[in-house]
């Protein structure tokens, strides 16, 4: 009688337990999509159900081959998905659903074999009543075509086992209402990352929008553009992921709150790191290849956070490498350099620096030196537009400051390499212009030649007042009046105008 009543009570438990494991799974697939596929093919080969009649049994063995025959499918865990489903339709009307699928979706013999690998019970599904309403609303709603729809079915098959009025429309609504996207914005953000349907509104995607907000003091406006940029944040656990992440950014790196708002805002992939297989060691890395400290990389990553999206050795160390060979720089000139220009770590070498590199050089003759000592000054010639920036700006400073030689253009480049920051229409030409107003062409051109620096000072807020108050001081606006308007800062320039007026009362 006690071995009866110990495996009476052993198989108790074991149907409890199976009922209870069931009842964990269907909730979850209420509430968010399991998108890890080892912990859902785990759950699924937990359910084993021996006790299916002779009926079943057959059907579901048929189903399980044909399967593997037509899509390739593993049998094991084929086998275990649909004996944990119950899985007794009649599998005769896959071969018609899976038609359907392929034509009506775009999809090739590839794409549909890994849909059904990925979600075999996608067959299950009636084409008149289940399938096609739904593909006809997301259609209707977000203006996709069949073969974007079948995108983003191939992303995630699993999005059809939602309801539309129960599941799917309320999370699209929410998205409307709340973040203020509207059907075109949020398709793309489906097509993107369409397990963001799946989740909840109440246990996921509400509490992480007012995390975001509060925390990072994000406005409605930057929360869009996040979420635009990087749907995908709103897979990650605030507890376990995304706030361990901003405290390091800010305890260990000195980071502020509102240069973090500037950083996610911007770089919203960032939160999707590792701190201990990504973060953490490329800060790391760059203490102790650059002489950084910890410090100073949260302001290099401040200017620019994408160096952490890179890889260490096949970008990271590879730009440091090529810019201290090419250029012929130490190990702490290099360092300068990226102090001053962080993004030199983020750029192509072959699509940007090295052509940037070797037009300059050619179009200047210049020595490696010469090279060198003018990126040192101006490192973000490595990135700017040959044609749109480079090419017309030494055109036009060859042109009217009457350059006739290579040498001569390339000594006012080396003596003023930021000219090349600077706009041609808002700024060199108009104060070239101030210039020849106030000497005459004659005086100003080999003035401007010789000091080419004051071609950069701001014609509206300096030259400009500055002329006005020398002529009510009484001052000859000669050669030697305009570079003191030009050169000297604001203290002594004003000492030099008191002066004049002082000894003008004496007589």
């Amino acid at each position: 009688s006690r071995m009866n009543a110990c495996q009476n009570l052993r198989a108790t438990m074991s149907v409890s337990f199976t009922i209870l494991l069931s009842l964990v799974i269907v909730a979850a697939s209420n509430s968010f999509f399991l998108t890890n596929s080892k912990l859902k093919n785990k759950l699924i080969l937990c359910l084993r159900n021996d006790n299916l009649d002779e009926e079943d049994a057959e059907t579901i063995s048929g189903a399980r081959q044909w399967m593997i025959d037509r899509f390739d499918c593993d049998p094991k865990l084929l086998n275990q998905r649909l004996t944990a489903n119950s899985q007794t339709d009649d599998y005769s009307k896959y071969e018609s659903r899976a038609k359907f699928l392929q034509k009506r979706l775009d999809l090739n013999d590839n794409d549909m074999k890994k849909i059904v690998r990925r979600f075999p019970l996608i067959l299950s599904y009636k084409s008149e009543t289940n399938l096609e309403p739904k593909f006809k609303y997301f259609q209707e709603r977000f203006g996709w075509n069949d073969s974007e729809l079948g995108d983003i079915i191939q992303k995630q098959p699993n999005l059809i086992s939602f309801n539309i009025d129960d599941s799917i429309r309320p999370k699209v609504e929410y998205f409307n209402n709340r973040l203020g996207f509207d059907d075109t914005k949020l398709g793309k953000i489906i097509q993107q990352f369409p397990s963001v349907i799946g989740y909840s509104i109440e246990d996921n995607i509400g509490p992480k929008i007012e995390y975001f907000q509060h925390r990072l003091g994000l406005n409605e406006y930057k929360l869009r553009s996040m979420i635009q940029k990087q749907p995908c944040i709103l897979a990650y656990s605030l507890e376990y992921n995304i706030d361990p992440k901003l405290e390091y950014l800010r305890k260990r790196l000195g980071i502020n709150d509102e240069k973090l708002r500037t950083i996610v805002g911007r770089y919203p992939s960032l939160l999707t790191m590792s701190i201990e297989d990504s973060i953490e060691p490329k800060s790391l890395y760059l203490q102790e290849r650059l002489n950084f400290n910890e410090t100073q990389v949260g302001k290099i990553i401040s200017k620019a956070p994408s160096i952490f999206c890179l890889n260490i050795d096949n970008s990271l160390e590879k730009n440091i490498h090529w810019l201290e060979q090419r250029l012929d720089l130490t190990n702490e000139e290099v360092s300068k350099l990226i102090w001053k220009l962080p993004q030199l770590l983020t750029y192509s070498i072959d699509g940007k620096m090295k052509p940037n590199l070797e037009w300059l050089e050619q179009r200047l003759e210049l020595t490696n030196t010469q090279l060198s000592k003018i990126i040192k000054a101006r490192p973000n010639i490595l990135y700017l537009s040959i044609e749109a920036n480079m090419k017309p700006t030494l055109s036009w400073l060859q042109e009217r400051l009457l350059l006739e030689t290579t040498d001569e253009l390339a000594g006012v480049i080396e003596k003023m390499p930021t000219l090349f920051g600077c706009s041609i229409g808002a700024n060199l030409e108009p104060t070239l212009d101030f210039y020849i107003d106030v000497l005459g062409v004659d005086i100003a051109i080999p003035l401007v030649k010789h000091n080419t620096s004051i071609l950069a000072y701001s014609l509206e807020n300096r030259l400009k007042p500055r002329l006005e108050a020398a002529k009510k001081a009484g001052l000859v606006i000669d050669r030697k009046c305009v570079m003191r308007m030009a050169i000297y800062t604001s203290e002594k320039w004003s000492r030099s105008l008191v002066k004049k007026i002082d000894s003008k009362e004496l007589f």
